[in-house]
């Protein structure tokens, strides 16, 4: 009671494209343009440790809200059957509310992504708090249009995802080869724990190394349908 915090679901599965595939074209913010149609902005902040780091993403609204923006903590990398990318709300000094967008909470966001005899199949959940009441009219443009069009956009562009990294620096995959990293990482461990930035969730602490499956070109197939589902919690 009292509470604007919305949960929306949306399940899919892609047939041609494994899991590595997908996870590098989950973590390529090269190519999240080609796909993530309600991003304004996003860019990376800093490395925590090498499976987690902080971002900023910035979202266009349907009329007449107000964009929202997030600043957030990330934690990815592979789990015993597949791989995980969550993230969550955190406070961060020297990136404050900005005048004209609303900041917004993200209590927990991510894709869960396993494999499957001809594909994978990938579940994305968004817990959050856009801070003011939202119209049930934009909720359902939210859950009928904008979320499974966005999810459409991810289960077909992701099958030609390993074929344009070809031709794309195809070397270049900071999110599984520290070493391409540029970001400088946070070494004061006081201050994080005084800031509140939790540890990675438990299932990704024991995370295995995920640059041993990274993808290659080889992993390319071509699209032979997909499903969706979506689901307003």
């Amino acid at each position: 009671p009292g509470s604007n915090s919305k949960c929306l679901r949306v399940r899919g599965r892609v047939r041609g494209v494994n899991t590595d595939t997908m996870f590098d074209f989950m973590c390529d913010d090269e190519y999240r343009t080609t796909w993530d149609t309600v991003a304004e902005n996003f860019y990376d902040i800093s490395i925590l440790d090498r499976h987690t780091n902080l971002g900023y993403y910035c979202m266009k609204c349907p009329f007449p809200l107000q964009k929202r923006d997030v600043v957030f903590q990330r934690t990815w990398g592979r789990v015993s059957n597949g791989y995980i990318i969550m993230n969550h709300s955190v406070e961060l000094p020297g990136h404050p509310p900005i005048p004209g967008i609303v900041r917004a909470t993200s209590l927990i966001t991510g894709y869960y992504m396993t494999d499957t005899e001809d594909g994978c199949a990938m579940t994305y959940l968004s817990h959050s708090d856009p801070k003011v009441a939202v119209p049930m009219w934009v909720c359902d443009k939210i859950t009928t249009y904008i979320a499974p069009g966005l999810f459409r956009n991810i289960c077909n562009l992701s099958t030609v995802y390993a074929e344009w990294k070809t031709e794309h620096r195809p070397e270049f995959k900071p999110w599984i080869r520290e070493e391409q990293r540029r970001l400088e990482e946070y070494a004061d461990s006081v201050a994080l724990a005084e800031w509140g930035f939790p540890p990675p969730p438990l299932c990704l602490q024991k995370v295995e190394d995920s640059s041993s499956s990274s993808s290659d070109s080889e992993s390319f197939h071509s699209l032979e349908g997909d499903e969706t589902a979506h689901q307003l919690c």
